[in-house]
């Protein structure tokens, strides 16, 4: 992506997430977006989800994305599948974590 197309990337999502009413955000998006890359992380990421499920702060989405795992790291992550406040990403194969974390930006709202 050239330096123009980035921007203007960049400033359509700071408009779509924007209002200008003082500090207000629109109705029914999160205030903050936490994002949670894996790949191979079986022995921990059922507690890494846990530990944001478990936030006394309770306005937030969460983005998970996995980057390929080989390993049980998928078949945990699916028992989280439908849970209103995840967004789950299963991916079949590894690329750069940049990218992954990249497409886990654009699907932030928060």
């Amino acid at each position: 992506m050239n330096v123009p197309t980035c921007l203007r990337y960049l400033l359509s999502l700071a408009l779509r997430h924007l209002i200008d009413l003082g500090s207000r955000r629109p109705v029914g998006l999160p205030q903050v977006s936490v994002i949670l890359n894996s790949f191979n992380q079986d022995a921990y990421v059922r507690d890494a989800v846990e530990s944001v499920l478990g936030q006394t702060f309770g306005d937030y989405e969460l983005i998970v994305v996995d980057n390929g795992s080989t390993d049980r790291t998928p078949e945990i992550l699916r028992a989280y599948e439908g849970h209103p406040k995840i967004k789950l990403v299963l991916h079949r194969e590894n690329c750069a974590v940049t990218r992954r974390f990249n497409q886990a930006v654009a699907m932030a709202a928060g």
